[in-house]
């Protein structure tokens, strides 16, 4: 039987270039659409909220960020962050054990990969 270790080095080798690069350096965020006003249902009466929408700029990455803050004073506070876009296949990992050093499997199969296109 293979550890869960081993599942998950293998899913890793079935990961997308794009993937794995966004996993090694993590994603490479910029606005997508600015700030603007929202209605909260159950916020704080009279607060005033703001949402914004940040994108991975990596091609192809999908993925997104929407963030959603309420304006206080002297600061903008972060309420919460939703994720979305991440593609169902060559991206997620499933049954990764706490402790799996995913980062990095993922940086030892970015090193088969490039090893393998300099061999040719």
């Amino acid at each position: 039987m293979a550890s869960d270790t081993e599942d998950v080095a293998t899913q890793v080798e079935h990961l997308t270039d794009a993937a794995l690069v966004c996993r090694d350096l993590r994603h490479l965020w910029d606005v997508r659409i600015p700030y603007y006003v929202v209605e909260v249902e159950g916020g704080v009466r009279g607060a005033r909220y703001l949402e914004r929408i940040i994108g991975c700029v990596r091609e192809p990455c999908p993925v997104e960020r929407v963030q959603l803050f309420r304006v206080r004073p002297e600061r903008l506070e972060k309420i919460r962050e939703d994720y979305r876009g991440y593609p169902k296949e060559g991206y997620s990992l499933h049954g990764v054990p706490r402790g799996a050093r995913v980062l990095e499997l993922v940086r030892r199969e970015l090193v088969r990969r490039t090893m393998e296109e300099v061999a040719g």
